[in-house]
C-alpha cells in the first residue's frame, strides 16, 4: 500500500465531518490492492463491520464470498468498500449530509485505484455521480439479494457476467483456415466463455494473410492476438492455459 493510500485511510479513521463518528467504534475505509482493476462499492458498514474495521464480513460478506467465488473472482483481487464509511444508528438508511461528507473519500480512492470497472452494488451506490474513462456495472446490494431469494439469481448472474464486462475494452482478433481443427477449437473455447472475437480466414482473405504475416511472422493457425491494456499478446495454436491466464478466465 502507498502512502497516498495510507494516508486517506488514517485520514477517514479520524473523520468527524458527520455524526456519525459519535456512535462508531471503527471507520471502514475498505480494502484490496491498489492496483485493484475491479472495485465493489456498497452502502455503508454494518455491526460486524463497525466491530472490526473491514467491509462485508458480516452474513452479506459471507454471502457475496460465496458469489465471486461460484464467479471465478477472487476477493483479494478487488478493492471493496462502502459510499459511506460509518456504521448508522440501528442499520438506519445514511442521511444525505452524510453521504456529502463522505463521496470525497470515495472519490480519492478511485482517483488513486484507478479502478476499470467500479460495482455500483444497491441503490445508494447507484445514486453517486460518475467519474469520467471507467466503467460502472449495477447490481443489487448482497444483503438484499441473501435475504429475498427472487432477486438472488439476477445478482449471481450479474457477477457471472462481470468478467465479460471487463473484457469489453479488450480486442481479440483470430486468424483461421476452414479446414483447421485448432482454429475450430479456438473458436468454440471462446464462444463457450462469452468472449467476443474478430475472425480472419487467411484461406479466402488475403489482406488478412499478408496482415497476420506482416503483425506476427507466422504462416500457421491459429494466431490469436489480444489486445489489452495497451499491450499486444501473440498466441500460437490452441494453448487453453495461455488464453485463460491472458483473459483472466482462470
Amino acid at each position: 500500500m502507498t502512502d497516498r493510500l495510507k494516508n486517506l485511510n488514517r485520514t477517514i479513521n479520524n473523520c468527524k465531518r458527520c455524526r456519525l463518528w459519535q456512535q462508531a467504534n471503527k471507520a471502514v475505509p475498505g480494502e484490496g490492492p491498489e492496483n485493484a482493476k475491479i472495485m465493489l462499492v456498497g452502502q455503508n458498514p454494518g455491526a460486524k463491520e463497525d466491530a472490526t474495521g473491514r467491509p462485508f464480513v458480516g452474513l452479506s460478506g459471507i454471502f457475496l464470498n460465496e458469489v465471486l467465488l461460484k464467479s471465478d473472482l477472487k476477493r483479494s483481487e478487488l478493492f471493496i468498500t462502502g459510499v459511506v464509511k460509518h456504521k448508522t444508528p440501528r442499520n438506519r438508511y445514511p442521511e444525505k449530509d452524510e453521504v456529502k461528507a463522505c463521496l470525497p473519500y470515495l472519490f480519492l480512492q478511485i482517483r488513486i485505484i484507478k479502478p476499470k470497472v467500479i460495482v455500483l452494488m444497491g441503490r445508494l451506490a447507484r445514486q453517486i455521480p460518475r467519474l469520467p474513462k471507467i466503467k460502472y456495472f449495477i447490481t443489487y446490494h448482497p444483503q438484499a439479494a441473501r435475504r429475498f431469494p427472487k432477486i438472488r439469481p439476477r445478482f449471481m448472474a450479474d457477477f457471472a457476467a462481470l468478467k465479460k464486462f471487463m473484457a469489453q475494452d479488450q480486442k481479440i482478433t483470430v486468424y483461421t483456415t476452414a479446414a483447421c481443427p485448432y482454429c475450430q477449437m479456438t473458436k468454440k473455447y471462446l464462444a463457450e466463455k462469452n468472449i467476443d472475437f474478430v475472425e480472419k480466414d487467411v484461406t479466402s482473405d488475403e489482406k488478412a494473410a499478408g496482415e497476420m504475416i506482416s503483425r506476427t511472422g507466422q504462416m500457421s493457425v491459429p494466431v490469436i492476438i489480444i489486445e489489452k491494456d495497451g499491450r499486444e499478446d501473440l498466441i500460437i495454436g490452441f494453448d487453453k492455459e495461455k488464453l485463460d491466464h491472458l483473459l483472466n478466465l482462470q
